[in-house]
Formats: structure tokens, sequence, C-alpha cells
């Protein structure tokens, strides 16, 4: 199968196994938690997922385990259990049943990310804008049949497009990769990804909190569906920017635009205004948006650079990075201190990751 083809595969596969994520996780999961626990029941559902992806990143690249389509497929098995046990936590009201739950979709993230951009071939950026643009039709969906017909619902849905996932990745193909494996230890590229982590990480809990428990609302609506839309809205902008943004500016200017966008966003969430804030939260989601294709080009580009393989390299770090930002959520919730600290550490977060950025345009 030739590259393009495989590629092809891939996405179709990524489709299948995205459809189930924004069905069941993204607006789901979440609602599930709130539901059952409140604030922290999001808080405690992120920070499971990420924490058990994070241990099995770092164990699959000690041991040098190979990333590719076994792998790929394994990790759908784990999503589909996932799926099934979040069926049963909703019918028996059970919240350690739901965190059991985060735990397997920690294990698939674990295996999935470093299996597919392992396999794949062209461009991020190009794959990742239409990934937004059905991520969006998803969430919406997701969002309204959660308020008419409930949870249960949606993650059965989710379940089923697991499945096609897992058979859609039985017809992908292995290719050779000449580059040296040796496994990449922590050094500035790893601290980019682990500040994009933690930045994404907090912004993405953070924002759950406050729409899921409406606290804030969008155009009127409450809860799931204000949260739905907003992340349609800044999902699909920042992936377009990116991606579009590639062939008419300089990578450098691209960089200071990101900065400037996240830098924006960070003053408004610091203001003493609910409007404000929605504006605020929806630049700062373009921003972490904009921001992952970015990251994920700059380390393939250190790495293609020096004839090395990703390995899962800036999964682990980036994983590493959500843990810490979703700990730092639950550490100021324990005790009790105002979110309104958040601004702080993002401002600090920003700074880091853009100075690597334009550093590391340079070093290459």
């Amino acid at each position: 199968m030739s590259e393009n083809a495989n590629d092809f595969q891939l996405h179709k596969t990524r489709f299948s196994a995205q459809s189930a994520e924004k069905l069941g996780w993204s607006i789901g999961g979440y609602s599930i938690a709130y539901a059952l626990k409140g604030e922290i029941g999001i808080i405690c559902f992120g920070l499971t997922m990420f924490f058990v992806a994070s241990i099995f990143t770092i164990y699959f690249r000690k041991n040098d385990v190979k990333f590719g389509k076994d792998l790929l497929k394994q990790s759908i098995l784990y999503r589909i259990s996932s799926f099934s046990i979040l069926i049963f936590a909703v019918m028996l009201e059970n919240y350690h049943l739901l965190l059991l739950g985060s735990a397997l979709s920690g294990i698939y993230v674990s295996m999935f990310w470093p299996s597919f951009y392992s396999l794949k071939r062209s461009s991020v950026s190009r794959w990742y804008v239409n990934e937004k643009f059905y991520a969006c039709i998803l969430l919406l969906v997701s969002g309204i049949c959660i308020s008419k017909f409930g949870p249960n619902f949606v993650i059965i849905l989710a379940s089923i497009a697991a499945i096609f996932a897992y058979f859609q990745a039985s017809e992908i193909s292995e290719l050779n990769d000449c580059k040296n494996s040796k496994y990449q230890s922590a050094n500035m590229w790893g601290m980019l990804a682990l500040s994009e982590g933690i930045f994404a990480s907090i912004i993405n809990i953070w924002r759950a909190i406050i729409l899921i428990s409406g606290s804030i609302v969008v155009f009127e609506f409450t809860g799931i569906i204000s949260f739905s839309l907003l992340l349609v809205m800044t999902k699909l902008l920042g992936a377009i920017f990116t991606h579009y943004s590639k062939s008419i500016i300089e990578e450098r200017f691209r960089i200071i635009s990101v900065t400037t966008i996240s830098m924006s966003g960070i003053i408004l969430i610091s203001l003493p205004s609910t409007n404000l804030w929605l504006v605020g939260i929806l630049i700062m989601g373009v921003a972490t948006s904009a921001m992952y294709p970015l990251t994920i080009e700059a380390i393939n580009s250190h790495l293609n650079f020096r004839n090395q393989n990703n390995r899962g390299f800036r999964e682990d770090w980036r994983n590493r990075g959500r843990v810490t930002g979703a700990t730092i959520l639950f550490c100021l919730y324990y005790l009790e201190i105002s979110y309104h600290s958040l601004p702080f550490f993002l401002l600090i977060l920003i700074l880091i990751y853009s100075k690597i950025m334009l550093r590391g345009g340079r070093a290459l």
C-alpha cells in the first residue's frame, strides 16, 4: 500500500475513533462526571485518564515497545472497554466505575496517539483542519443528543463507532522506518511538549467546569450545549489558522501570533467580567488548538533533522504536562484557592512555550 493510501486508511480509522471520542468522552464523560460528583468529579475524571496515559507511555518508551498497527488496534479495544464501563457507571450512578472507565481511556491514549503518528506520513496541519471540522459536527451532535436522550444513548453510539475503528485499523499497513530509534531523554523539546500539555489541560478542564456547571452560558444555552458550542467555535478556528498561515506567514511570526493570541486571552480572563472571561476562554481555546499542530511539526522537524524516530517522545511529555495541569486544578480546589490565580500560571507557560519555539527554530 502506498503512503498516501495508507494515510487515507489511517484517517478513516481516526475518524471512527474520533466519533467515539467526541460522542462518549469530550462531552459525555465530563457531563456524567459532573452529574455524579460535581466540580471535583470533572477534575478527577480528567486527572485519572492523564495519569494512567502518562504512566503507560513512559513504560512503553522505557521498554522499547514498538508503536504501530498492532498497538493501535489494541488501544481501540481499551476504548471500547472504557465506554462499556461508562454505560454501567451511568446505570448504577457509580463514580468509581466512571474513574475505571477513565483509566482505560488513559491506556487508549498512551497507545493510540504514538502509534498514529508513527504510522502517519502526510502533513499534520492539513489533516488537523479536517479533524477539527468533523469534530465540530460531532460535538454539536453529542451535546444535543445528551440533552435530549441522556448520556447512555451517546455512549452506546460511541461504542459502535469504536468497533468500526477497530476493523478499519486492520486495513492499515506497517511502513518501514530506517530512522534511529534511540530513546530520547528530556531536553528543551520535551519541555515544549510539557508546557503545551499543562497549558491545554488547564484550559480544557477549567472550561468544562465553568460551562457544564452552567456558571456561564453561551447564547443563552446552559450547561452541555454551552460547552459544546464553545468547543466547536475554538477548535476549528485554531486548526484553520495553523494550516493556512503556514504558506503565507514566516514561522517566527506564526509563533509570535499564537503567543499574542494566548496573552490576549489571558488578559481577558483575568478581568472581573463574565462576558470578558467568556471571550478570553474562547480566545485561549483557539490558541490551544493552534499550538497543538505547531508543537507536533516543531518536534518532528527536530527529530527528522537528527534522523531519529519519534517513539512517543512528544506524547510522553505532553501527557506528563496534562497530568501536571489537572493536578494544579485539583490542588486549587482542595486548598480552596480561587481559579483567578490560573492566569498567572498560564502566562508563565506561554512565555516558556514561545521562548523554546523561537529558540528551537534557530537551532534547526
